[in-house]
């Protein structure tokens, strides 16, 4: 695969406006087909396509998929695109960080005198932002108790609430306004795949189950948590930055869990 044409790809796909994530996971998805076929032809998605199938979930194929009609575009192959794959959407909050065990998170890093990660976790947990955007948040915007985020093509607002300031104060309090709420070691920016691997070592540290323990389950729970207490939906569609509340309604709706219980509760004709 020329690297000098991948650098102009991840140049074009900046000026759509795409995360930095997406376009790491597009370019992989071409880097992935090209190690597998020599040309793009609809014989060839086909092939990649199906085998796609046998060992990855449908939403991943999917994504694949449209990096390769990404590539399409951008290169100009006059070729006809693939169908997609059809399946169900899920429509109930899985493996969503709960208030339970995000409190025994917390009381094991406070056990354990981890007040930065303590500080970490609440942020995603208090703020509803994407681990993107919490990775950019500076004391500034601390200072602030909002930050504007451009995200997806556009630019919302994040608020950061003033308790979380007061509550992390010995983290944060000697950091200048640059400085960013989440560093690695050495003081910098941390990665998302940084972020997450911690997550995964707290998860088997402290024996939390590994699926809830992840960065977007914070964002779920945040949602979930703000509808019990207010539940204006198109206030937190805005909060949480959709572009309609029909995403947002997802958090509306009880775990598969929960909907066996109801069920089974239900059925008694």
């Amino acid at each position: 695969m020329d690297k000098e044409k991948i650098t102009i790809f991840k140049a074009w796909l900046r000026e759509e406006e795409l995360s930095e994530n997406t376009i790491d996971s597009y370019v992989f998805a071409v880097k992935d087909f090209f190690t597998k076929y020599n040309e793009i032809s609809k014989a060839n998605l086909i092939l990649w396509k199906q085998e796609m199938i046998e060992v990855k979930s449908p939403k991943t194929v999917n994504l694949r998929l449209c990096a390769i009609d990404r590539w399409i575009e951008f290169d100009k192959v006059n070729v006809e695109k693939v169908k997609r794959v059809r399946y169900q959407k899920q429509t109930t909050v899985e493996n969503a960080m709960d208030v339970e065990t995000y409190k025994q998170l917390i009381e094991c890093l406070e056990r354990d005198g981890n007040e930065k990660w303590i500080a970490y976790y609440k942020l995603l947990a208090m703020t509803g932002a994407r681990i993107s955007e919490a990775l950019s948040l500076t004391k500034a915007d601390l200072e602030k108790g909002a930050a504007l985020m451009p995200t997806k093509g556009k630019v919302r607002r994040i608020y950061i609430p003033e308790r979380l300031k007061e509550e992390c104060a010995n983290v944060w309090g000697e950091l200048e306004d640059g400085d960013f709420l989440i560093s690695n070691k050495q003081g910098n920016k941390m990665t998302s795949r940084g972020f997450a691997s911690m997550m995964k070592k707290h998860a088997s540290i402290y024996g939390i189950q590994s699926e809830k323990m992840h960065p977007h389950a914070f964002r779920h729970m945040f949602a979930v948590e703000f509808l019990k207490r207010n539940n204006n939906i198109s206030l937190l569609a805005d909060i949480m930055g959709h572009s309609g509340v029909n995403t947002t309604m997802i958090y509306t709706r009880r775990s598969e869990r929960e909907q066996r219980q109801e069920f089974n509760k239900a059925i008694k004709w």
